[in-house]
Formats: structure tokens, C-alpha cells, sequence
């Protein structure tokens, strides 16, 4: 049954008067919700820009930091797959959500189209379609881009107790992955249901928006416990400090992804009412966009460290040669310093004269065990 049939069917039995609006009018708005000509927003081509930007930065740092780790670090983990499985989703749902504005009217209202065009209908499934569409793809980004931060994480801290904690939130995280597939395709019967408004559904269906509330709700729990618990562990581990500054830094950073993730559950309220959905399903599928390449940014910043090493290296960044001997050998230097502080160890003194009637006492640290900063800065590959 077309849109057309069914307004011819309400025009039959109701005749339009000069105090009553248009049967097709009647019909579409009694599905998608009253028309608000006074509210003139479109948010079209800002949910388009931001989407581009968005996913091009996803796909620099992630190439990026796959050619940092191949070339220079000469290692590829099982977070880098990982990872890169959820850059290629986040890439879905961005493709998704620009695609959605041309056929579906994303981040417009649905009174802009003409009233009496029959593929109003058609636009509303599409928007529908593209929404779940996109729900899937960013329920697989966020999920690997998690699993692949709990695999860095178990592969720098071999604490037990840590080490369990990941796991348990690792089994979390598949189960909200794997899940959200058959919640989505399945919550109607018939499945057409969902975004066809000429389909009854019968009574055995699924309340999406609970599943909605309680998968966004434990996303947060653990973005907030992936960023939170770790600074306290780094803090242990024999690195500099600026190192570990800048990794605490980087997981304050990490939290903006929770804060998209709380915009994005407080637009399930706009889209549970169910009326002009091409408009309020854009917002939602926006900060799902944002939410997930936030979360891509941030764990593959700290991996870009080797290629800021050796740039920095590199002749153009160095003053002169003197400088950059001395520099390196600073870096060959124990971590506490040779002056006589209080609670340094004793330094060894020897007679490096080369005449036996003449002394000269040269001063050599004594052996400590504190690693070196060189060494440090080994190890710091770790933690990349």
C-alpha cells in the first residue's frame, strides 16, 4: 500500500474544508508527528563537515601510527588489528551518516520535503534503516577500539590483579558487541516493522530503547574505569616523569569519549518519542561518530612517540654538534645527580693522572641500581 492509496483512503472519508488541513496531511502527520514550520533548523551540512573531519582524522593517525610501528618500531601488535578494525567501522558509520543526508534527510526536518511528494514515507525507512544501519557498525567501532586498549594495557602491567580486571572487562565489552547485532535486526517481528509504518508489528517485540539505556549506561562504566584505573599503575613504573605525565594527560583526554557517549544517550529521549526522526536521529548518530573517533584518537597518540623521537633527532632540529654530544651523553647519565645531595650514593674516586708525581682526581658515579635514562626510554617501548 502506497502513500498514495493511503491518502486517497483518508480523503474519502474525510473532506477537506476550509477549517480542516489536507487528508494527506492528516495521514503524515499522525505517523511522523505535528509540523512546526516556525522551527526552520538544518543542521545538514554541519552533520556532513563534521562527519569528513571526523573520519579523516581517524584515518591519518591510524595509518600513521601503523607505519610508525611497522617502520620504526619494527613490531605490530594485536592492538594495532584490533584498533584497526574499529578505525574501519568508524569509517562505516561516518560513510553511513554522510549517505543518510542525501536519500534520507538526515539533520533536517521531515515538513522541509514537499507534503505531497509520495516518498516522504520512503525518506522516514531510510532514516530508520540508516540509524540501525549505523547503531551496528559503532556497537563493533567502540567495541574493538576498547578491546584493543585492554590488550595494550595487559601487555604493559602483569599485575594479576590488573590483569583479571581487563579480562573481566574484555568479556563485558564482547558481550555488548555481540549482542547488539540481534537486539537491533531482531527487536520486531517482522523485522520490515521497525521502518515500515504499513507493517503492524505483532505483540512479541523487544523494548530497543532499554537496551538503548543499559549498553550506553555500561559503555560509560568502562570508559570511565579504562580511563580512571591505569594512571595509579603507570605511576609505579619505572619511567620518566614526564612520561608519565603525559600519559595521565592523555587518559584525562580520553574521557571526553565518555562525555560524547553521555550527549549520545541523552538523545535516545528525542528519538523514543519516535516524531521527527530524520531530524533527532541525525543528532544521536553525530555524537556516535564522535564518540568512537575520540576514542581512536586517544589511543593512538601515545603510539606516535617513536616518530617524535626521531624527528626530533634529526639534524635540522639540532642547534650544533657540541650540543647534541652533550645531550646524548646526559641521556648516558644515571637518573640521580652527581652534585654531593643528601641521600646520593658515595661516587668512586681514581687517579687518572698520567704522570706518577702528578694527581688528578677524576670522579666517576658509583654504580647504582637506578636504570639510566637511556634505558628507561627502552623500556618506555612498552607502554607504546
Amino acid at each position: 500500500m502506497k502513500l498514495r492509496d493511503m491518502t486517497s483512503t483518508t480523503s474519502s472519508r474525510v473532506a477537506p474544508t476550509d477549517q480542516s488541513p489536507p487528508a494527506d496531511i492528516v495521514a503524515i502527520e499522525a505517523y511522523l508527528g505535528p509540523a512546526d514550520y516556525s522551527d526552520t533548523r538544518d543542521h545538514a551540512y554541519a552533520i556532513q563537515a563534521t562527519a569528513i573531519a571526523l573520519v579523516s582524522c581517524v584515518i591519518w593517525i591510524t595509518v600513521l601510527r601503523i607505519l610508525v610501528r611497522w617502520l620504526i618500531v619494527k613490531k605490530l601488535a594485536l592492538d594495532d588489528l584490533l584498533l584497526s578494525i574499529g578505525t574501519l567501522c568508524t569509517m562505516c558509520c561516518c560513510g553511513i551518516t554522510i549517505h543518510a543526508v542525501k536519500i534520507a534527510g538526515f539533520g533536517r526536518h521531515w515538513w522541509f520535503d514537499d507534503i505531497h511528494d509520495p516518498d516522504i514515507i520512503h525518506r522516514f525507512g531510510n532514516a530508520v534503516k540508516a540509524l540501525y544501519l549505523m547503531y551496528i557498525f559503532y556497537s563493533i567501532a567502540a567495541g574493538f577500539t576498547k578491546l584493543s586498549i585492554i590488550v595494550s594495557y595487559v601487555r604493559i602491567v602483569k599485575t594479576p590483579k590488573f590483569k583479571y580486571s581487563m579480562y573481566t572487562m574484555a568479556f563485558v565489552v564482547c558481550g555488548l558487541m555481540v549482542s547488539a547485532i540481534p537486539v537491533i535486526v531482531f527487536q520486531r517481528d517482522p523485522p520490515a516493522s521497525a521502518w515500515d509504518p504499513l507493517q503492524t508489528p505483532t505483540e512479541r517485540k523487544l523494548n530497543y530503547m532499554v537496551y538503548l539505556w543499559i549498553s550506553g549506561g555500561l559503555g560509560i562504566a568502562i570508559d570511565v574505569f579504562l580511563t580512571i584505573t591505569p594512571i595509579p599503575v603507570f605511576w609505579k613504573i619505572q619511567m620518566p616523569k614526564r612520561q608519565k605525565i603525559t600519559l595521565t594527560v592523555l587518559f584525562c583526554l580520553s574521557i571526553s569519549a565518555a562525555i560524547a557517549a553521555t550527549f549520545r544517550l541523552k538523545t535516545v529521549n528525542q528519538i523514543q518519542r519516535g516524531k521527527d526522526l530524520s531530524f533527532n536521529a541525525a543528532t544521536s548518530a553525530l555524537w556516535s561518530v564522535i564518540e568512537c573517533s575520540i576514542g581512536i584518537i586517544c589511543v593512538s597518540i601515545p603510539s606516535l612517540r617513536p616518530l617524535c623521537d626521531a624527528v626530533t633527532k634529526h639534524k635540522f632540529f639540532r642547534s650544533s654538534e657540541g650540543k647534541d654530544s652533550i645531550a646524548e651523553h646526559q641521556f648516558d647519565l644515571p637518573l640521580y645527580s652527581l652534585q654531593g645531595r643528601k641521600g646520593c650514593p658515595r661516587q668512586n674516586i681514581k687517579n687518572s693522572s698520567r704522570h706518577p708525581n702528578e694527581t688528578v682526581e677524576t670522579i666517576e658515579p658509583a654504580e647504582s641500581p637506578h636504570p639510566s635514562m637511556s634505558s628507561l626510554w627502552t623500556e618506555g617501548e612498552r607502554w607504546v
